[in-house]
């Protein structure tokens, strides 16, 4: 029988990875020019845990979505560079073909229980309001978001089966962009029962 470990990551140490995060760096160095170019090392030098490649695909992803422009070196060899084209505040979503998507689940998702701060919902509802034409939401999908969030202790339960209803709590209510679910990779000593090195995590859908 597995053991549960219900463990307590320290909110001191940011993530330093992820789109969110390479995002975030090439408009920090693009801050005064967006004709300035960049490179991947560029990018790699303030994160943790991160290979070239995985920054890589971000940027093919980007140029793709003529986000980005990939120059080309002038000497053989030499690492190539990229130029900040369009220049926006949120993170762009894209899809494995470079196509922007023009509404996120998660994010139609945590607006609509914004929306409803005080009537609430329940997962089919929220499935319902948060869908687009674009984005379509199952109601497996809305719960299992609702569950992950009720968890984090972000939500508010009312009932039980199918009448539960679920409503965000006020203090959970930190601004328009989703929460993200991430699966993490640690190193667990049972001995101490402490977390060894450094937590890596990943993004997932719910």
């Amino acid at each position: 029988m597995s053991t549960i470990l219900r463990l307590k990551i320290a909110k001191s140490r940011p993530v330093r990875r992820g789109h969110d995060h390479y995002w975030k760096v090439i408009r920090d160095l693009t801050e005064e020019h967006s004709g300035d170019i960049f490179s991947i090392s560029d990018i790699l030098e303030k994160c943790s845990g991160v290979t070239s490649s995985d920054v890589r695909l971000f940027l093919r992803l980007l140029a793709k979505s003529d986000i980005v422009e990939k120059i080309d070196p002038d000497e053989p060899g030499a690492a190539c560079g990229y130029v900040l084209k369009v220049r926006l505040i949120e993170t762009p979503v894209l899809s494995r073909n470079g196509k922007t998507t023009s509404g996120q689940g998660q994010t139609n998702m945590w607006n609509t229980m914004r929306h409803l701060l005080k009537s609430g919902f329940s997962a089919r509802e929220l499935s319902i309001h948060a869908s687009t034409v674009d984005v379509p939401i199952t109601h497996a999908t809305a719960k299992s978001y609702v569950v992950a969030l009720n968890r984090a202790g972000m939500l508010i339960v009312r009932g039980k089966g199918v009448a539960t209803s679920y409503r965000l709590k006020p203090s959970a209510n930190t601004g328009p962009k989703a929460p993200k679910i991430l699966r993490s990779k640690m190193v667990y000593d049972a001995n101490t029962e402490t977390i060894v090195g450094d937590v890596e995590a990943s993004e997932v859908s719910p």
